[in-house]
């Protein structure tokens, strides 16, 4: 989706409409046993075909769905694709033909499972694939579900927009050759035509005026589709290793987002691409920003000693979620011009974009529109819009500050915020000694043992992984980041990253045995070795704050002592612990359990009461 009609919010509810296409065929596609990792690939295979194909052709051949569709693809593509690009597409497509069943009649379906795909991708995605980034848009939805292949192995595509928004910031023009030596599913070289596509409605490329460059064939086969579905040369998708590819030619322009899992964060690969443009070129890179924070020191030195730094973007920690959550900044480079150390760079936080991305979808604020078009005004003019915090700052030739926080000024002036703060902390201290208990008195109750298992599920708690402290915690942030600490109720710190995890549940450490155990009443953050004790329905029905209290004081009673970081408390030690709790008929008694929680709570208040009053008179 072209940054201009997302920030005039044209196209939104095709790009949705999109969005749910691709969502619903993942679940036909896994009713259909195609493996996950084959989706996109089988998808575009058909989205292909439908170029010399329709649904009802389907039904007037004797061969089978499948083959016949495959067949005719590969014809389709024979004059498109040098001999090397066609073999290689020839192997990738045939997981279209990789399993027989899928061409049995079915009578739920009144047709195959190949003809009931093909027909739904005509229907639902296939007109909308010349306006957008389909294949692409594809992929992402498909790795939700092979988050493993995301994360693991770096495959995580950026969003269309944030694409669009890159060639913008690096001012692609309809005469430019643009460059992209980690190709992908071809989104930025689509973004790139788009942009040329807007001054030059009537284009008419050049031979090699796009290139990308891509190891992986399945992902250039998916490369190879989006061109072809966008009008562009198939020829413009090279498969071959970056490091080994070289041509008697020089590029205008640098699109990239190198694969995260590479040596340096992938920092080699925009260090090759920089050197492949023209003097003068402009460069544009998304990546894990730790690469810019010291991870990969080496190429960042090399870089700068060829190339100029111009801009750093942070942007959101949750760009890429559901797929994958890391922290990125956009660098912008100027390339064959050393970095002159005595310039600034402007940094930028762009990390509040208006947007919020979770499982369920994509939700947006009405300023977003106006922050990513201020964004590339920002960058343009070096000037300050609302809403978009920015820096003009010196880096060092260390290759470790390229990150807006770097950059940050400290204040060490103490505000009227920061005495309220101490005044609150010490009158903390204060009432925990004065809520000392009175005694050791034992409660009476009828009173029998639970096991953990017969009361809660056990569960990781979810977090966000590889984001650095100093981007997760915010002095204004409202969602609590529980951690494995045994203070202040689990809670580390606050943060305005969306939470995570549900409340009303018991959080527990599985590294430190005895005290970390406490009751979550707020949606939470997670952190790593935390896990989440979910009342179930049958035994807790009317779980709440205190009778959730009063159960984790028993679990740190129970666990107290028995387990350390040798001898850990992993999920089958808790689910056999046992609790001791009021009961009634053989349940737990939840009832006694907020009668004297209560009790203490009001004991207990009427102690701070009358403290605050002798400290008021102070």
């Amino acid at each position: 989706m072209a940054i201009d009609n997302f920030c005039e919010g044209k196209n939104m509810e095709e790009y949705e409409v999109l969005k749910k296409a691709a969502a619903e065929l993942n679940e036909i596609m896994h009713a259909a046993h195609i493996n996950a990792s084959d989706r996109a690939v089988y998808a575009s295979g058909m989205l292909l075909a439908m170029h010399v194909l329709t649904p009802d052709s389907l039904y007037a051949t004797e061969d089978t769905a499948s083959h016949y569709i495959y067949r005719h693809l590969m014809d389709f593509l024979k004059d498109q694709l040098s001999p090397e690009m066609y073999q290689m597409t020839a192997r990738e497509f045939q997981v279209l033909t990789s399993d027989p069943e899928r061409d049995r009649y079915l009578d739920k379906l009144h047709k195959s499972y190949t003809q009931y795909i093909f027909c739904f991708i005509y229907q639902n995605i296939f007109r909308l694939s010349d306006g957008m980034d389909s294949i692409g848009e594809l992929f992402g939805e498909f790795l939700k579900y092979t988050v493993q292949m995301a994360t693991e192995n770096g495959k995580v595509l950026t969003p269309s927009y944030i694409s669009h928004l890159m060639a913008k910031l690096i001012h692609v023009k309809d005469t430019d050759e643009v460059l992209d030596v980690c190709a992908g599913s071809g989104g930025m070289l689509v973004a790139a035509y788009d942009e040329m596509r807007s001054s030059n409605p009537g284009i008419q490329l050049k031979k090699d005026q796009l290139r990308g460059i891509e190891i992986n064939p399945r992902m250039a086969a998916l490369a190879v589709s989006n061109m072809i579905l966008r009008g562009i040369s198939a020829e413009a998708v090279v498969l071959g290793n970056t490091f080994l590819y070289s041509e008697n030619k020089k590029y205008d322009k640098l699109l990239i987002n190198p694969d995260f899992t590479c040596e340096e964060n992938g920092l080699p690969f925009l260090s090759y691409g920089l050197d492949m443009l023209k003097e003068g070129g402009e460069g544009a890179v998304i990546i894990q920003d730790s690469a810019g924070g010291g991870m990969a020191s080496v190429s960042a030195r090399e870089i700068l000693a060829h190339h100029t730094l111009l801009c750093s973007i942070k942007m959101p920690i949750d760009l890429f979620s559901p797929n994958a959550k890391v922290q990125t900044s956009i660098y912008l480079f100027r390339a064959h011009i050393p970095h002159d150390f005595q310039k600034n760079v402007l940094f930028v936080d762009f990390r509040n974009d208006g947007c919020k991305r979770t499982k369920r979808g994509f939700k947006y604020s009405r300023d977003v529109w106006r922050l990513y078009s201020d964004l590339v005004k920002t960058c343009k003019e070096k000037r300050v819009y609302p809403g978009i915090p920015v820096i003009l700052d010196q880096i060092t030739d260390s290759g470790c500050d390229w990150n807006y926080e770097s950059h940050l000024k400290i204040d060490g002036k103490v505000t009227k915020k920061d005495l309220s703060s101490e005044v609150a902390n010490a009158l903390l201290e204060k009432i925990k000694d004065l809520l000392k208990p009175e005694g050791d008195g034992e409660i009476s109750a009828d009173r029998k043992l639970f096991s953990i298992e017969e009361l809660f599920e056990v569960q990781n708690s979810i977090y966000y992984r590889g984001v650095p402290e100093a981007d997760l915690y915010n002095a204004d942030g409202t969602v609590p980041v529980i951690t494995n600490t045994a203070l202040n109720n689990g809670v580390k710190g606050y943060s305005r990253l969306e939470a995570c995890n549900k409340g009303n549940v018991i959080t527990l450490s599985d590294t430190i045995g005895g005290s970390p155990v406490f009751y979550q009443e707020k949606d939470f953050i997670g952190f790593a070795h935390l896990k989440m004790l979910i009342p179930k329905k049958n035994t807790l029905p009317d779980f709440d704050g205190l009778v959730g209290r009063y159960i984790a004081v028993s679990i740190r009673k129970s666990i107290s002592g028995r387990y350390n970081y040798t001898t850990k408390l992993n999920t089958g030690n808790i689910l056999r612990t046992k609790i001791s709790l009021p009961c009634k008929d053989g349940l737990v008694d939840t009832d006694f359990i907020r009668k004297i929680m209560t009790e203490e709570q009001k004991r207990s208040a009427g102690l701070v009461l009358d403290y605050l009053r002798s400290f008021s008179e102070q």
